[in-house]
């Protein structure tokens, strides 16, 4: 009878060891924070001036934090861009480790307006997002 009442005592001490990891992972899960996520929504159009176009950024970055997400926009640069030349501005610290990037390129030809776009937002030196976009716009 020992040997039946043993494991069945092992069995019970697993039991609360698993039931007190469960409770120790829940717990430091709504303390923990997820890593930010980032979105970009941009828009282009015709300038007032033949041959160029206004293209605006919005980059936000949205981090959440227990059950509720807070979303900031880090940046909203706006730029007038040539047909054919490639235009950039840059939002960044000094030494280029930490900011949003943008790039935009306009082509026109026979079937419409084509319009490349790339955001590139740094944190730490790293890339932290790598967005590219291409749209169509009639002409």
């Amino acid at each position: 009878m020992r040997c039946a009442k043993q494991p069945r005592k092992e069995i019970r001490k697993m039991k609360k060891g698993i039931a007190g990891l469960a409770l120790l992972g829940i717990m430091c899960a709504g303390c923990a924070t997820t890593q930010p996520s980032y979105t970009t929504d941009v828009t282009v159009r015709r300038a007032d001036t033949p041959q160029e176009y206004v293209v605006e950024f919005k980059v936000s970055k949205t981090q959440l934090q227990e059950t509720k997400g807070e979303t900031e926009l880090l940046s909203a640069p706006k730029m007038t861009v040539k047909v054919g030349q490639e235009a950039e501005m840059k939002v960044c610290d000094e030494k280029e480790e930490n900011g949003v990037f943008c790039k935009a390129l306009v082509k026109e030809d026979g079937a419409g307006v084509n319009a490349a776009t790339r955001v590139v937002v740094k944190v730490a030196g790293r890339e932290a997002l790598n967005s590219a976009q291409s749209m169509i716009l009639g002409k």
